[in-house]
């Protein structure tokens, strides 16, 4: 049961390849946590700024409607002030 030198360093590279391998495995598993992790903060992100442009664009409408109304009303002030100057 004598075992050859050579035989031995085979074995240890063998074993370092395994060790390395599974050093690799973990590397891997712990990116794809991190990865999937990342995905789901994208999403809520995505989620988050898809609600802040529906408000944003739901205020701009607000605004030109305002815009709108006020340009009737400043016509109508300009009428009344009229009105009154010509009194």
């Amino acid at each position: 049961m004598a075992l050859n030198l050579e035989e031995i360093k085979k074995d240890w590279k063998v074993y370092l390849l395994i060790l390395g391998m599974i050093c690799i495995l973990v590397l891997l598993f712990q990116l794809n946590t991190k990865i999937t992790d990342l995905q789901t903060e994208t999403a809520k992100l995505n989620s988050t700024l898809d609600s802040v442009e529906g408000i944003i664009i739901s205020t701009d409408g607000n605004i030109v409607r305002m815009e709108k109304k006020i340009g009737v009303l400043e016509s109508n002030i300009a009428y009344i002030v009229r009105k009154v100057r010509r009194k």
